[in-house]
């Protein structure tokens, strides 16, 4: 891929898949080395790698649901800050708590004047687990604190799976139902120029 010096950054950067030949732009922060070719091989291929408004809206209302009725989500609503946990921005060098994922996806609305800082379900799923990270960098790895931030974050992966999937078996419902009426329309044409043709002999 080649990085291009302007902005937004999210559009500095564009991947070429060697397999079908076709472009996919990603942002900066979106790309990581994989460790091996094998696990390169791992990856599911039907992952939805983009980011559309309507699935991005779901994933919004589901998250912020998720959060309200999970009891073990509210350390991780707000920011921490070094007041609150001491010495914290040294132990952890990027932050992230779910207010601020919240806001980089956006309003719920399906049209929000601000676009959404996430360009793939992949970037957002890697903030996500940034909080189970932090709270390991910062915390006692077996303090019930650590255990309940990897079973939050879990949770929520499994459920925004879940939206995904069914996002996708809705847009495939409907590419089908246009695929069939398409197919209807051009048997109708194909018929009717039939007939004429047999009329005008």
């Amino acid at each position: 891929g080649v990085i291009c010096d302007t902005l937004p950054p999210w559009n500095g950067v564009t991947l070429t898949k060697l397999a079908s030949g076709d472009e996919k732009e990603v942002s900066a922060w979106e790309l990581a080395l994989l460790r091996s070719r094998k696990e390169s091989e791992g990856l599911p291929v039907d992952f939805p790698y983009s980011l559309d408004n309507a699935l991005r809206v779901k994933l919004s209302f589901a998250l912020e649901e998720l959060i309200k009725e999970n009891p073990a989500a509210a350390p991780f609503v707000e920011m921490v800050t070094d007041k609150i946990a001491p010495s914290y921005s040294c132990a952890v060098p990027t932050a992230m708590c779910f207010n601020r994922i919240l806001a980089r996806l956006g309003s719920r609305q399906q049209e929000s004047k601000k676009p959404c800082f996430y360009r793939s379900v992949g970037a957002l799923l890697q903030d996500i687990s940034c909080i189970r990270d932090n709270c390991l960098l910062y915390n006692n790895p077996e303090s019930e604190l650590v255990s309940s931030a990897v079973d939050l974050v879990i949770t929520i992966k499994d459920a925004i799976s879940r939206v995904v999937r069914m996002h996708n078996k809705e847009l495939s419902e409907v590419r089908k139902a246009d695929e069939e009426r398409q197919r209807l329309v051009l048997l109708h044409c194909t018929t009717t120029s039939v007939e004429d043709d047999k009329k005008q002999a």
